[in-house]
């Protein structure tokens, strides 16, 4: 019979496990699902076209949509330069949103394992304590390796929207700063 200690584990490690592939998953929401050969596609595309190649393969309601529209809008190129700016900063948020549930993740595994081992303990149930340590140092490695992964995933999408703005913006429309070097000039986190 499992006891409702290793039970209690296994829910929280389950939920903390999904809080961060959870994160993940809106991370590899976010990009176009065939961006590398997009990228391809709009380097070898006359710079003219550019733009309404972008709105062939883009999703609706997508930031590359809403780029392509910008791109296309025949006002002056300071106007076009600002919106370009925006939208690279909109990108920018939409993969910082949820940056933190992997880390938190992690803490609510720390702490709710604490405390599962500690009424472990003084219910006198040492024989589950092995077997709750190992759960928890399962999940927390999963976690770790989710956390890193949704890291390098937000690196390489930042990377890939630099990129499409390179391809996409004339060099009066480019945006003043990267998105790679926009997202460490955010703002403070309230608490």
């Amino acid at each position: 019979m499992v006891d409702a200690f290793v039970v209690a584990e296994g829910a929280l490690a389950m939920a903390s496990v999904g809080l961060s592939a959870a994160h993940l998953r809106r991370l590899q929401s976010v990009a176009p699902p065939n961006a590398a050969t997009l990228l391809a596609k709009l380097r070898t595309t006359p710079r003219n076209a550019r733009a309404e190649l972008l709105a062939r393969h883009a999703r609706t309601g997508s930031w590359e949509q809403r780029l392509s529209l910008a791109l296309n809008d025949p006002t002056n190129e300071a106007t076009r330069a600002d919106v370009v700016a925006e939208l690279v900063r909109d990108a920018d948020e939409s993969l910082s949103l949820g940056e933190g549930w992997p880390s938190a993740a992690l803490r609510i595994l720390g702490f709710g394992s604490l405390l599962i081992l500690v009424l472990s303990a003084i219910a006198r149930r040492f024989y589950v304590m092995p077997e709750l340590v190992v759960v928890a140092a399962a999940a927390f490695g999963l976690n770790l390796w989710l956390s890193r992964a949704a890291s390098q995933r937000a690196r390489e999408e930042r990377r890939a929207l630099d990129a499409l703005v390179d391809v996409l913006a004339d060099a009066s429309v480019r945006t003043r700063e990267p998105a790679s070097k926009v997202a460490h000039k955010r703002r403070p986190r309230r608490r």
